[in-house]
């Protein structure tokens, strides 16, 4: 990352190269999609602890093994003393920031806001410096990309906020800052095994953090591909100086909508309930920068949703359930197929597929609505007869469950384990009538069917 030498010697006035740039690329690390696009033996836990850490930059990732645990690979490539990562924060700012000696100042604040000090005047007291000094070194930080300033998002003019709070930008870096330099006197006696130890308690919570990085990311790349209708103006955090604090929130201005997420990012299986929606609802009743929106509340998940609030947010426009998707290194076995709700948007970063004969199926789009279509029809009360599906029971609830599980990903195994052979048959016998439904308020069925028709004549199924 050397940034100050290629605006020194390609983008500076008294560069013998200014004015002859035809293009300029800002190189931004890898998004946490990109990551999991490339790691695909990995669980979704071991990718957002990855993720944690490295901040995407390919160069970090190099150094780690692919086949070892996170832990094993903090020990070898970061508290190794004789590692390549060891000291690559201090590594940077020297050659960052002028002068030949470490710039103990930068690291000091960096450290600083590491541990939670994320505003002007708790840093400025940590440090025991004035904040009109303070404020040179904090734009240094931002103009090198080492941190940013972030407002909340309701602040109409960010620039002049009063509300700016500092972020380090690099994962790595955070937890440099937060791990390794405070342990460095211990790690130099070759005592790694001692600092990871110590490490272990708190990962979680330095990883939960990050999480909410990736829900915010996750989000954006929902709203891009319409699987929430919103469309957001800014997607950022909320705070106020009454304590309340929002991890995702995003503001639509065109329907002038706000959207407030939080994040759950916990170890084991437990997964959400209904008490993260309440205490949500409770701390957005009363906020005054909210009060010209209408509210949309989303619940980030690494381990699901219980039923209870699955149920509950089947009948609700207000409000979604989003959680991981699975990768290739975890079983679906383990996920209630029965029990779908039509908000749970999983699968980020792959294309689900179904496999009858020789064909795959990968269009979402198709499923979620004939899951749309197939909830209207019982919600008007049309006569099944005018549907003409008397071999498969009448029973729309059956397939809109099938086609929510082929549009997760489920495997024809694992439908048949879960529904029994004799509905998973009906069903793909039936596949004419569900997609002739599905076409008239799909013009992706429409394309699909199109597909059918020029694919060869072995049997292919929804």
């Amino acid at each position: 990352s050397y940034i100050s030498l290629m605006e020194k010697y390609t983008l500076s006035s008294k560069s013998p190269l200014y004015g002859r740039t035809t293009a300029q690329i800002k190189l931004q690390p890898l998004t946490f999609a990109e990551l999991a696009a490339y790691y695909t033996n990995k669980t979704f836990a071991e990718l957002v602890s990855l993720y944690a850490i490295t901040g995407g930059v390919p160069k970090y990732l190099e150094f780690f093994d692919n086949d070892a645990n996170i832990f094993e690979n903090i020990r070898s490539y970061i508290l190794n003393k004789n590692s390549y990562l060891y000291e690559e924060p201090i590594l940077l700012l020297e050659k960052e920031v002028k002068g030949s000696k470490i710039p103990v100042t930068y690291l000091s604040i960096l450290k600083s806001i590491a541990t939670g000090k994320t505003r002007r005047q708790a840093i400025a007291a940590d440090l025991q410096m004035k904040e009109t000094t303070l404020s040179a070194y904090l734009t240094t930080l931002i103009n090198l990309h080492l941190i940013e300033r972030r407002v909340p998002i309701t602040d109409r003019a960010p620039e002049h906020s009063k509300n700016g709070r500092y972020y380090i930008r690099d994962g790595f870096s955070k937890f440099w800052f937060l791990f390794v330099s405070p342990n460095k006197s211990e790690l130099e006696m070759g005592r790694s095994d001692a600092v990871l130890e110590r490490i272990r308690p708190d990962f979680d919570r330095f990883v939960s953090f990050v999480y909410e990085d990736i829900c915010r990311e996750l989000f954006r790349d929902l709203c891009d591909s319409k699987k929430i209708p919103f469309k957001p103006s800014r997607v950022g955090k909320f705070w106020n100086r009454n304590n309340v604090e929002i991890d995702v929130a995003a503001i639509d201005n065109s329907q002038k909508k706000l959207f407030v997420g939080e994040c759950k990012f916990r170890s084991g299986d437990k997964s959400v309930g209904m008490d993260v929606y309440s205490d949500l609802q409770k701390k957005c009743r009363g906020v005054p920068e909210f009060a010209k929106y209408d509210i949309v509340y989303g619940l980030f998940s690494a381990t699901g949703f219980d039923m209870k609030l699955k149920e509950m947010a089947k009948g609700m426009s207000n409000l979604y359930l989003i959680e991981k998707y699975h990768t290739s290194a975890e079983s679906n076995d383990s996920c209630t197929v029965k029990d779908p709700c039509n908000k749970v948007y999983g699968d980020y970063g792959t294309e689900p597929e179904f496999t009858v004969g020789a064909h795959r199926i990968t269009n979402t789009d198709l499923f979620q609505n004939v899951i749309d279509y197939g909830s209207s029809l019982q919600d008007r009360d049309i006569p099944t007869d005018k549907i003409d599906l008397e071999n498969c029971r009448n029973d729309w609830c059956t397939f809109r469950l099938i086609a929510e599980g082929v549009a997760n990903g489920w495997s024809e195994k694992i439908l048949q384990d879960q529904f029994g052979d004799d509905d998973v048959d009906l069903f793909i016998k039936k596949r004419a009538e569900i997609l002739s439904y599905a076409e008239k308020i799909s013009k992706n069925a429409e394309q699909y069917l199109k597909e059918i028709e020029n694919s060869s004549s072995t049997e292919a199924g929804v």
